[in-house]
């Protein structure tokens, strides 16, 4: 093992990978349950259950891959396991901070896909206040010449304002999300007339984006979409350029039955994505950059073939834009059904899409294709199937709607989850 510097013996970071900061998680798999008991042994064969291990991860893909692995595979207690493992060993080294915070943060989110909010609050708990001064790097000069700030990661201070939603205090949520941006919004007026920090001009406010991102996210969670709609259009009016914000805006217009609105901002979309650089840029000048009350500027792209769109940065964009549209605003199941087969020839696997598409089927009186869409995809990609549990929800419901027999629903699901579900997965889903 190292040997500790004395020079950074009392960093406060040293703390952070104590062993008596952390608390132990006992094993536990709750599909794995879920299938033992939906296949008792008496009943013959029981699925096995497939799930990545540390040491498997090890040994197939070395030490420093091992981690980004286990992620992929949603397999969060062995993440978890090992994110701990790493901060203690970088006890001799307390003065690689970025490291310590990058390793808690991974632990962290780790701990919330498994939903053990009592035990972030414990550890989090055990960490301290992490305003406290000795968490600033000019108060330890010797170890950081020249460095300033606080030690803690931007990303676990929103992390810990995003926590009380766990438990559905999504209120209390996003008023600590505003006090970030509030801290975010003086730095960035800080940095922005220091000419020593001028490497940071842009991070903090797109920081402060991100952090409005979050609180639409949660003003979704309420279902407060005039609301999200509203914060949206503030970030919209700074982002012209964003397709991805102004596909989010879309959607929400939609929401709340705004048909004008959201057709602008997927016309806008299909603009800048397929390369039409003058109705992208008519649109923002005839709009003063801002997003319209009413439909205008951006002309439709309806021209477009699904050639033209699979050439562009991201044609699964526009074509799930061209579905909801079809689904929300013209209730045409058929049309939204030939966008998302399109887009799901452009990117096979794409669980939203197929799951959509199935819903569509659904729309159209289908019951059987829609079927056979989510059980094509769950047999050919359980990784795949096996992790969105809005898949798997409508993939039970149909086994339901189409008579098939209670044993055949049982055996399907139960494979699918047994072979490619992470830990991290919510049984209920599965309808068993």
């Amino acid at each position: 093992p190292a040997t500790l510097d004395p020079r950074f013996g009392n960093l406060p970071t040293r703390r952070w990978t104590e062993s008596s900061v952390f608390v132990d998680i006992q094993a536990h798999d709750l599909v794995s349950d879920a299938v033992h008991r939906a296949f008792p042994l008496s009943d013959g064969v029981r699925p096995m259950r497939r799930l990545l291990r540390q040491d498997e991860a090890e040994k197939r893909y070395g030490r420093d891959g091992a981690l980004g692995a286990l992620m992929f595979a949603n397999s969060w207690q062995a993440v978890a396991d090992v994110a701990r493992q790493r901060l203690q060993r970088l006890s001799a080294t307390p003065q690689r901070v970025d490291d310590i915070m990058k390793l808690w943060l991974v632990r962290l989110v780790a701990l919330e896909r498994l939903r053990l909010v009592d035990v972030i609050r414990t550890e989090l708990q055990r960490l301290g206040d992490f305003d406290a001064t000795d968490l600033r790097f000019e108060a330890h000069p010797e170890a950081f010449p020249g460095r300033s700030g606080s030690m803690v990661a931007f990303e676990l201070r929103v992390f810990v304002a995003r926590l009380p939603a766990l438990t559905g205090h999504i209120h209390e949520a996003i008023t600590g999300l505003y006090g970030l941006i509030y801290q975010a919004r003086k730095l960035a007026a800080t940095t922005g007339t220091d000419e020593s920090k001028q490497d940071e001009t842009a991070l903090w406010p797109s920081r402060v984006a991100q952090l409005q991102l979050g609180v639409v996210n949660l003003l979704i969670e309420l279902k407060d979409f005039r609301l999200a709609a509203a914060v949206l259009k503030g970030i919209a009016a700074g982002r012209m350029d964003d397709a991805n914000v102004l596909s989010a805006l879309g959607r929400v217009h939609l929401q709340v039955g705004n048909v004008p609105d959201a057709r602008w901002c997927f016309d806008r979309v299909e603009a800048l994505l397929l390369g039409n650089k003058a109705a992208a840029a008519a649109a923002a000048t005839t709009t003063g950059g801002e997003v319209p009350d009413a439909a205008g500027g951006a002309a439709a792209a309806s021209s477009w073939t699904v050639e033209d769109i699979s050439r562009c940065a991201r044609p699964d964009l526009v074509l799930a834009n061209r579905a909801f549209v079809c689904m929300a605003a013209d209730g045409d199941w058929e049309s939204a059904c030939r966008h998302l087969t399109d887009l799901i020839n452009l990117v096979p696997g794409h669980p939203v899409a197929v799951n959509n598409l199935a819903v569509c089927h659904l729309y159209t009186g289908n019951v059987g294709q829609a079927l056979s869409f989510l059980e094509s995809l769950s047999i050919e990609m359980p990784a795949v199937a096996g992790n969105c549990p809005a898949l798997l929800f409508n993939l039970a419901t149909l086994f339901d709607l189409a008579d098939q027999s209670a044993d055949r629903k049982r055996r399907m699901l139960g494979t699918i989850v047994a072979a490619g579900a992470g830990d991290d997965l919510d049984p209920s889903c599965l309808k068993m």
